[in-house]
């Protein structure tokens, strides 16, 4: 290099260089924090979520989730777990519901019964075919007030959520819902994880979250009157209310989270920010996550 060119060099390369040093010593450090406060068997279990998801090697899922139990892993991590299985493979099997709660009493105490049967009361954990036990809407509300610091509708999935249905009693909920709102990722349109255009990007990939792909399908047609997405929040619990009204669009759009949000959807609606140009503003009655949500079962 001539002087000229050093000065350049100085002023622009190596300016650009040093921000991405310092972007990526944040990156590990991050990444160091995150592995430690997980556990040494984060990376093991990230992927077992990921296929719990999307329904694939079930079996071997279950085997983890039964060795994990051997090895006296957190009991809060391997509820999770097993509350995923159920969630995602709308309900268990009847042999497999009767193997792993035998194996989790043994392993855990038969103290922990009781937080079996508050999770089977809220339908997080139920058998195929239907849920025993359908909690009307008062007495859920007496259970989750029980639970504190708020109500029990969120099911923490990798580090935070997938969308819980809680009493809805729906057969193939979950799975109908992947399938309508394209909640696992394609690899053509949305697995870009180096140019990121999908709120799928927070769960590096695997999962789309319920409420940014229904704000995103909602923006996309317009308005509510669209007959597919009707019939998509037909699958989803509770009563759905639309009202139009005529006048410009704006850019600002609020999400309101009756039951709690995660940080992982707060993450994801920024990402879709960018991707749409909307401005999002998240509004909820707590912020949520799926440690806490085992920790108030318990104390039920």
């Amino acid at each position: 290099m001539n002087v000229t060119q050093m000065k350049k060099f100085v002023q622009n390369d190596l300016r650009s260089m040093q921000a991405q040093s310092k972007a990526i010593a944040l990156h590990i450090g991050a990444s160091e924090v995150i592995q430690r406060e997980k556990g040494s068997y984060f990376e093991t279990q990230l992927p077992v979520e990921h296929a719990l998801v999307s329904q694939l090697s079930t079996r071997d899922s279950i085997s983890y989730i039964e060795d994990s139990m051997a090895q006296m892993r957190p009991i809060a991590s391997v509820l999770r777990l097993i509350s995923l299985l159920a969630h995602c493979g709308d309900g268990l099997s009847p042999g497999d519901h009767a193997r792993i709660k035998n194996q989790f009493l043994q392993a855990y105490g038969f103290q922990h019964l009781v937080t079996w049967n508050n999770l089977a009361k809220l339908g997080v954990i139920r058998e195929k075919g239907g849920v025993a036990y359908l909690p009307s809407s008062s007495s859920l509300g007496n259970i989750a007030a029980k639970a504190a610091p708020g109500p029990s509708g969120k099911l923490g999935f990798v580090s935070q959520q997938v969308a819980g249905f809680v009493g809805a009693g729906h057969a193939g909920t979950f799975q109908a819902l992947v399938k309508k709102l394209g909640l696992i990722p394609s690899q053509e349109s949305d697995l870009n994880l180096t140019d990121p255009t999908s709120p799928g990007y927070v769960f590096n990939g695997a999962y789309v979250p319920v409420s940014c792909r229904l704000v995103q399908e909602l923006l996309k047609s317009g308005s509510g009157s669209n007959p597919q997405l009707q019939e998509t929040l037909k699958l989803l619990p509770g009563e759905t209310v639309m009202e139009n009204k005529p006048g410009e669009a704006s850019k600002a759009a609020l999400v309101v989270f009756v039951g709690g949000y995660t940080m992982a959807e707060v993450a994801a609606f920024r990402l879709l920010q960018t991707v749409t140009g909307y401005q999002f503003i998240v509004a909820g009655t707590n912020n949520f996550n799926g440690n806490r949500f085992v920790n108030d079962v318990e104390k039920m």
